[in-house]
């Protein structure tokens, strides 16, 4: 903000409400710097300090209950120091007590234009509803500049006497680097963090600008800096100073508490009954009116005339229209009877081609005619299939009769159940396997067991398909599918060898059986094609954590301490209480000079300063250490 004219240069947030800190004691200071010009107060005046303002925790002057000191030196602890136990003192002897001298703050604040500002207390220490923004703050420093010029001068002092010590300027750093920097105050709480609002003046250009919530003091002044040099960079260097205008506050200092705005009393109302009342007597019953009841007979009436009365019938539908069309009546459907005679219809089959299937089954149907119907002989339990020369092809003469039989139409007589056959020529056909013993030897089955049209079936199907469905014993062997002396596509030969059964009973089994491996023979000699590769020996990478990368230099001291475990100790519990300003930093235990030193490295240097000043805020003592 430009202070000649209060035109805002620049803004970011600024009306947003946070916790203002001790930028509070600006509004502090500036009611009683109006106290001292109406003459309410002198800076002479001793002040009796009150048990409410000797407990304020740091920062502090060190101020005791019942102990006397003077208005002037209360101004300088909390202008300079930020002395939170100076800033309560004030506020008590001005107002009477805390209470009071928040209305008095409330009230002043709204008559200066800080209308988005509430104050609880005279300090700024974190509080519910203790709120300003940064317009409202930079309002006030602007007013404290010209309404009270004998006063402000004190903000720019490095180090002041106090009364009972000396104290040094919170804002020592920014006054000190940054030219023509001449106020105003900071602030900072856990809640807020670090806040500040400045003045400076360069080439007659006069600039108050205010940064809340820092994340640290360099950071603070730093973005205070760029704040500046944006202001005095934009501000025209010749203006018409227009000071803000004067605001009368003896009618607030006059205020009563009770009025709206300030401190009201608390009223405590009784509500309760103090007897209870008799309930009012229930009024007498009172006859109804005669039109009343007659009215209500009436209507009683016709209901039950309404409900007596019988409905009329229904309406008679109309025929539907005549079609145009006639209609005849459906006999029943005579009843099924119960056998229903089937009439054989012979059909004359189209010529069918002739195909591989075909001649197979012309094939088997020629070599199975002559075959008497007879039991056949029970087939061993263990058949095996041996190998023998295909048979020679049927002669074509052959093949013509029996598509010629299988072409011809059925006999117009059903067969009769019983078929006896005449006896066959004593030369049967040749069977296209031959039946073996183990030892190899042929043995030659009888006429009839050649001639079984069972076995013959099994022996030579037309297809897989005629196989799966013959009616096979469930123990015959299969022989295996890669087989190639059994082809499973097309009919198979080979021998049947009847194995020779002895009754030598089989050795019973082991009651427990342990299976064993045998060692893999190991040789040291590999053959030629093969070479012995030995692995390559795996290196790694040892990756070790710079502490120092990033510019993070820096480091914080607790001191030297007796053991190595009271040393780890000190570092554990001081990181556990700064955990948000020691994140990051690495715990090192150094022995030197016969004790062992506790320190936080690889830390920036704001972090440094940072932490070290939170720790010294907890009374814990700690040194900066730099590259």
């Amino acid at each position: 903000m430009d202070a000649r004219t209060g035109q805002v240069i620049y803004e970011q947030n600024a009306d947003t409400r946070v916790h203002p800190a001790s930028l509070t004691k600006m509004l502090t200071l500036y009611i009683t710097f109006d106290a001292i010009r109406r003459g309410e107060i002198r800076l002479d005046d001793m002040v009796t300090i009150t048990s409410h303002a000797a407990s304020q925790p740091p920062s502090r002057l060190g101020l005791r209950s019942g102990q006397r000191l003077s208005v002037r030196h209360l101004i300088r602890a909390a202008a300079i120091k930020s002395a939170n136990d100076a800033a309560a003192a004030l506020g008590d002897h001005i107002s009477g007590n805390e209470r009071a001298f928040a209305a008095r703050m409330n009230r002043t604040a709204k008559a200066l234009g800080m209308h988005r500002s509430s104050f609880r207390n005279a300090h700024g220490l974190t509080a519910e509803g203790h709120l300003s923004t940064a317009r409202d703050m930079t309002l006030l420093g602007r007013r404290l500049f010209y309404d009270f010029p004998q006063h402000y001068p004190m903000f720019s002092r490095l180090q002041e006497d106090a009364g009972i010590a000396r104290v040094n300027n919170t804002n020592r750093r920014f006054l000190e680097g940054y030219r023509g920097a001449d106020g105003i105050k900071t602030g900072y709480t856990n809640a807020a963090g670090f806040n500040l609002t400045a003045s400076a003046e360069r080439n007659g250009k006069r600039l108050v600008a205010t940064v809340l919530g820092g994340v640290s003091t360099a950071h603070r002044n730093k973005k205070m800096a760029e704040l500046m040099d944006i202001g005095f960079g934009a501000a025209p260097n010749r203006v018409r100073s227009v000071p803000p205008p004067p605001v009368s506050l003896a009618g607030i200092a006059d205020e009563p508490a009770n009025v709206p705005g300030g401190a009201g009393k608390t009223i405590r109302l009784q509500t309760a009954r103090a007897t209870s009342p008799r309930p009012a007597r229930r009024p007498d019953e009172v006859a109804p009116a005669p039109e009343m009841l007659a009215e209500l007979t009436s209507g009683v009436a016709d209901v039950l005339a309404a409900l007596n009365t019988e409905p009329e019938p229904p309406a008679p539908v109309a025929a539907p229209p005549a079609l145009p069309f006639a209609v005849a009546e459906l006999e029943p459907p005579p009843a099924r009877p119960d056998a229903v005679a089937a009439e054989t219809v012979s059909q004359t089959p189209a010529e069918a081609p002739v195909t591989e299937v075909a001649q197979a089954v012309a094939e088997v149907e020629t070599l199975l005619s002559g075959v008497p119907l007879t039991q056949p002989r029970a087939r061993p339990e263990t058949v095996q299939m041996a190998e023998a020369p295909a048979p020679a092809a049927p002669a074509p003469e052959a093949v013509a009769e029996a598509l010629a039989l299988a072409n011809a139409a059925p006999p117009p007589e059903a067969a009769p159940a019983v078929v006896q056959t005449a006896e066959v020529a004593a030369e049967a056909p040749a069977m296209p396997f031959q039946v073996v013993d183990e030892a190899g030897r042929e043995v030659s089955p009888s006429p009839q067991d050649a001639r079984s049209p069972s076995l013959a079936a099994a022996v030579l199907p037309a297809s897989v398909a005629e196989l799966a469905e013959a009616d096979l014993p469930e123990d015959m062997p299969v022989p295996p599918a890669d087989d190639e002396n059994v082809p499973l596509a097309q009919g198979f030969t080979g021998k049947l060898v009847v194995p020779a059964l002895s009754g030598e009973r089989p050795r019973a089994r082991p009651g427990e059986i342990v299976m064993t491996m045998a060692r893999a023979e190991t040789t040291e000699t590999l053959p030629s094609n093969v070479q012995r590769t030995s692995a390559p020996a795996e290196t790694r990478e040892v990756v070790s954590r710079v502490s120092t990368s990033g510019g993070r230099h820096w480091a914080i001291t607790l001191g030297k301490f007796n053991s190595r475990g009271t040393a780890e100790r000190a570092l554990l519990q001081t990181a556990l209480s700064e955990t948000r300003a020691l994140e990051g930093a690495l715990r090192k235990i150094n022995q030197k000079g016969g004790g062992w030193e506790a320190t936080f490295a690889g830390l920036t240097r704001d972090q440094a300063d940072l932490a070290c000043r939170r720790l010294q805020a907890r009374a814990i003592n700690c040194f900066t250490l730099g590259p």
